[in-house]
């Protein structure tokens, strides 16, 4: 090569929220550690000269955001001032997400994040992921509106490879409103901790301090030389490469000013052919951008593996589904919170990018389930779908009743109120589960506003009767319908069995679906295809979960399996 090679050290902390402690505990952590970045960059400036060329990145703006909370006027200083001087990096994501996300809610919290940095003069302009090795395609569109146009994915590849076949890949992403993310497939978030740049040996190994620190430094040298002419003989064209390192071989790792001093010992040795140069988030992606290179374009979703915690838990999981139904229902209704409540609005947000938080379960839950902690962060992750599903069904609550919702009464007559929440024209069932119809035995259910008598049915729900009438509005449009003595007629019916609600076939001008109440899905005719989709006497219907069972020849066996 004509010049030296240069691996860009990211150094950062790896954030996982529950996983190697209690939830709160982590976020206590990471606080004091962006405190003790500032710390060692003080010192570095002042009493620790060796420790210059340290540079400290927030892998997640979440730590950013409960730092600047927790923390007083001095460290606020220090913090932008070593962000604006390229010592501190910034990244734009919020938080390691699986696809439980919904796109407004992180589009929201992006937002907020860059209005925020902005306000200080600062401009976020690339994202950093670790663990999570897929997203949906949406997630690039967000970025991009956001001023985010740059992207490192650092993955872990237990369960999932890589996109492309390959690491240390750069693309451009191209999102479904065809803009472009600089994309870059990364090695595993620990890549220069299995390098040993992770620290100096410590005097008290027994050895002398010199002899352990060459004897560190030449090891170190082989695996990265080892690494490097892997990545030549592979044809890799580029002379410089990311690796990203965290103080010790951890998630939820510290700041290690050691790093400083082994890329310093490492560049005198062998900085001819190779050098380690600490830094930013940004500074890497202006090194690729400045470098000229062509890149090929791809577009469309990276492949996930993540599911399989949101999997484990179907039960908390349907809570935040709920809780993101009902929180988009409020943003078209009310997007101030003027009858619902902000700060509820807002607690169901924040808790719902907590679930959606990449992490399932404490990192010994396989190997030692008795632990319990492998049962507190089990408890902690499911608080945070129910308190999003309750904090929106408040909010919720004050709409409804702020727009003429009452408790049951003896003295009041019913009327039936539909919202229609979205943005667009819908005729869908609405439900009503009014517990009693207080004497009303055959009725029937009338436009309030035309007084036609309308098609409905009744079935029997958890308290009583819940009646189901077909409605048709505008955009935030409101239908009142009224129950009525007399005979139903026409089209509505009586008291129906409990799975009435469903209809037996679903038909659209692609596909006819067939359901089945002990089957499931019975049938799916393609009509395009002129071909039916399910196999005839298929073991299992579409959809059917399916759970498999890898042996694993003991409880400390568990990684090897999944690798």
């Amino acid at each position: 090569m004509s010049k030296p090679f240069v691996f860009y050290v990211i150094h950062h902390s790896h954030t996982d929220i529950g996983y190697t402690d209690y939830q709160e505990k982590i976020e206590a952590y990471h606080i004091r550690y962006i405190r003790e970045a500032l710390d060692i960059l003080n010192a570095a400036h002042s009493t620790r000269p060796e420790w210059l060329g340290f540079k400290w990145n927030c892998e997640c703006y979440w730590a950013v955001e409960r730092f600047l909370a927790a923390s007083d006027e001095r460290y606020r200083d220090d913090f932008y001032g070593y962000v604006r001087s390229g010592e501190i990096g910034l990244s734009a994501s919020y938080l390691n997400l699986n696809d439980l996300i919904d796109e407004a809610t992180l589009r929201e919290r992006m937002a907020k994040n860059r209005a925020a940095t902005e306000a200080q003069g600062i401009r976020m302009r690339s994202a950093l992921t670790c663990d999570i090795n897929g997203y949906g395609w949406g997630f690039a569109d967000v970025l991009y509106d956001n001023g985010i146009t740059r992207l490192l994915s650092d993955i872990h590849t237990h369960h999932g490879m890589y996109p492309l076949g390959r690491t240390q890949t750069p693309f451009w992403w191209e999102s479904p409103k065809g803009s472009r993310i600089l994309a870059w497939i990364g090695e595993h978030y620990n890549l220069g901790n299995f390098w040993g740049i992770d620290a100096l040996p410590s005097p008290r190994s027994g050895a002398p301090a010199d002899a352990a620190a060459e004897e560190a430094l030449r090891q170190s040298a082989e695996k990265i030389s080892g690494y490097l002419e892997g990545l030549l003989a592979a044809g890799y064209p580029y002379a410089f490469a990311p690796a990203n390192v965290s103080g010790t071989l951890t998630d939820n790792g510290f700041p290690n000013a050691g790093i400083a001093e082994f890329c310093a010992r490492f560049n005198a040795v062998h900085g001819d052919e190779i050098q380690l140069r600490m830094a930013t988030l940004d500074e890497f992606f202006d090194a690729v951008e400045a470098s000229g290179i062509q890149l090929p374009v791809y577009s469309g979703d990276w492949t996930d593996w993540w599911a399989d915690g949101m999997g484990s838990t179907p039960g908390d999981v349907r809570h935040v589904r709920e809780a993101q139904r009902r929180l988009n229902a409020l943003r078209n209704l009310d997007p101030e919170g003027k009858f619902a409540g902000k700060e509820l609005m807002e607690q169901s947000k924040n808790d719902i990018m907590m679930y959606a938080e990449h992490t399932w379960g404490h990192s010994a839950s396989i190997s030692r389930p008795w632990e319990p902690m492998s049962d507190d962060l089990d408890k902690r992750k499911a608080l945070y779908a129910y308190r999003a599903n309750e904090s929106v069904s408040r909010a919720l609550d004050n709409y409804t009743f702020s727009h003429g919702e009452t408790a049951p009464s003896v003295h009041k007559d019913f009327l039936l109120t539909v919202i229609n929440p979205h943005g667009r024209q819908t005729a869908a069932p609405a439900r009503f589960a009014p517990e009693r119809l207080y004497g009303h035995n055959d009725l029937r259910i009338v436009d309030a506003q035309t007084g036609d008598t309308v098609p409905h049915q009744i079935s029997r729900g958890s308290r009583g009767p819940v009646i189901t009438v077909m409605a048709s509005a505008g955009p935030g449009e409101t239908k009142r319908f009224r129950p009525e003595d007399g005979p139903a007629g026409g089209d509505a019916a009586k008291e129906q069995p409990d799975n009435a609600g469903l209809p037996s076939c679903i038909e659209t001008e692609f596909f006819r679906i067939g359901l089945d109440g002990q089957q499931g899905l019975a049938f799916i005719y393609d009509k395009q295809k002129d071909a039916e989709l399910v196999s005839p006497g298929a073991q299992y219907p579409p959809f059917t979960p399916v759970y498999e069972v890898t042996p694993a020849g003991g409880p400390d066996r568990q990684c090897a399996v999944r690798g």
